[in-house]
């Protein structure tokens, strides 16, 4: 006598059933089904505590509607009751599209949207795929024993990949002066999925071992790659300093001081980090 596809005959307008329930019962599915279409009355299912049954969720489907189940909060019945009456209404949500820079890394991204003095905040981790990098083959250049004041040349390729790359310089960061880039001007363009060539030039003032780190730096983010060459173990002409202590072999303990000590010594190479 009161059953809601009874009521709903007499609407007016767009017909809609909240069923609200426990999920526990049963009935004909497609008597009621056959009812609620012939009526174009749309049924939305809400069960409390429980997942919701297979004819909860046909019929809800089947009218157009949908189902929420494992309502267990006020404030829980409260969003789904806010998310009927938004579809109901015809309100559903929206999809937001946007395009950001290209990010170097997958860190989370902080999202901000307002509407109506309304605020959410939430975030996403970019996919692999738009990642953006700039890819440089070989990272480390090793040109080996090579004689004072003989020119080396090696070429590196620049691989832009997920977005278009401009090279705006490359610097040496650290290291001996006899590695220099040559043959290239700035800025140069690499376009995405496209390799470019710089050439790495080794022209050793002496034969002691040397090392040089280099950064690329672009307008989306920095590179890195390093050279090293010449004759292992051979001294070089320049003095250099030597930690005289502590130089091993100390125990301290946590929280006293000690004094640290450096000299000159000759051009022989102790170590590098």
């Amino acid at each position: 006598m009161a059953g809601g596809l009874i009521v709903s005959k007499r609407g007016v307008h767009q017909k809609v059933i909240v069923f609200l329930t426990d999920g526990q019962g049963d009935g004909t599915e497609s008597a009621i089904v056959a009812e609620a279409n012939s009526q174009n009355c749309i049924v939305y299912c809400v069960t409390l505590g429980m997942p919701a049954p297979d004819i909860l969720k046909n019929i809800a489907s089947r009218t157009g509607g949908q189902t929420y189940e494992n309502v267990t909060t006020v404030e829980g019945a409260e969003d789904v009751y806010n998310k009927i009456l938004q579809v109901a209404q015809g309100s559903s949500p929206c999809d937001i599209a946007w395009i950001s820079e290209a990010p170097c890394s997958s860190v989370n991204t902080a999202v901000e949207l307002t509407w109506q003095g309304q605020k959410s905040q939430t975030g996403y981790a970019p996919p692999s795929n738009a990642i953006a990098s700039l890819k440089v083959a070989p990272t480390n250049v090793a040109f080996g024993k090579r004689l004072p004041a003989t020119q080396n040349d090696t070429t590196l390729t620049l691989t832009a990949q997920n977005a278009d790359f401009t090279v705006t310089g490359i610097t040496r960061t650290f290291g001996s002066a006899d590695f220099t880039v040559v043959n290239t001007t700035f800025p140069l363009t690499i376009p995405q999925n496209t390799s470019r060539t710089i050439t790495l030039r080794y022209v050793p003032s002496d034969s002691s071992f040397k090392y040089a780190s280099f950064e690329i730096a672009t307008d989306i983010c920095p590179i890195y790659f390093s050279a090293n060459g010449g004759f292992p173990g051979k001294r070089g002409p320049a003095p250099t300093l030597r930690l005289t202590k502590p130089n091993g072999g100390e125990t301290f303990v946590v929280g006293s001081d000690t004094v640290i000590s450096l000299g000159r010594h000759g051009a022989k190479r102790y170590g590098s980090t």
